[in-house]
């Protein structure tokens, strides 16, 4: 199982969220996500934001909302990744943080971003979770860092794909061909001499 986890913050300016709800869906849904859970303690909640501005699809992920992050690791019993832009040093300094791209990404996780530009992932404790950072010098959107993310594990993981593997077995075999060739050339030369 694979879930997205991410802030919806609380200062909407004009009707309109700092945070797009959209833009999350949209890249759950490229990305084939099982779950997306929105942290929303507004008094509205982007929840209501989402279901009106995403069209029905065929493909129907389901979006929880819950008011804080220790809720929804309290109910959601899965290993938890939780990842920021950078390294969030020295008030994290207990917790050992990973840079992405060393990060072996585990099977079922539920990845969980920080706020936007930056604000960091407020109100859990962090035992049983896996702190992963992206070495960036340039602050970004929380979405923008979710898909660097999702592409780094999709990257990793094709090394457990079945076709990516028998390519490598056929690649080996290519090159055995090869040197049993290229030796039975010189056995030749060899004798002809």
């Amino acid at each position: 199982m694979l879930g997205i986890c991410f802030h919806y913050d609380e200062v909407c300016h004009d009707h309109i969220p700092p945070v797009n709800p959209q833009a999350w869906y949209r890249l759950c849904e490229n990305w084939q996500v099982d779950l997306l859970i929105m942290i929303d303690s507004t008094e509205k909640g982007g929840l209501h934001w989402l279901e009106n501005h995403v069209p029905q699809q065929p493909y129907k992920m389901p979006v929880v909302r819950y008011t804080s992050l220790k809720d929804a690791m309290d109910e959601q019993r899965n290993h938890w990744v939780l990842l920021e832009q950078k390294k969030m040093q020295p008030t994290r300094s207990q917790i050992p943080a990973v840079q992405l791209p060393l990060y072996d990404h585990p099977e079922d996780a539920i990845y969980c971003f920080g706020g936007d530009m930056s604000a960091g992932i407020r109100g859990v404790t962090y035992e049983n979770c896996d702190w992963v950072y992206l070495p960036i010098n340039i602050e970004a959107f929380a979405v923008q860092v979710a898909s660097a993310a999702l592409y780094d594990r999709h990257v990793k993981g094709r090394k457990d794909n079945k076709l990516h593997r028998l390519e490598g077995e056929k690649m080996d075999l290519r090159k055995k061909l090869n040197e049993a060739l290229h030796r039975e050339t010189l056995l030749k030369r060899k004798l002809a001499v």
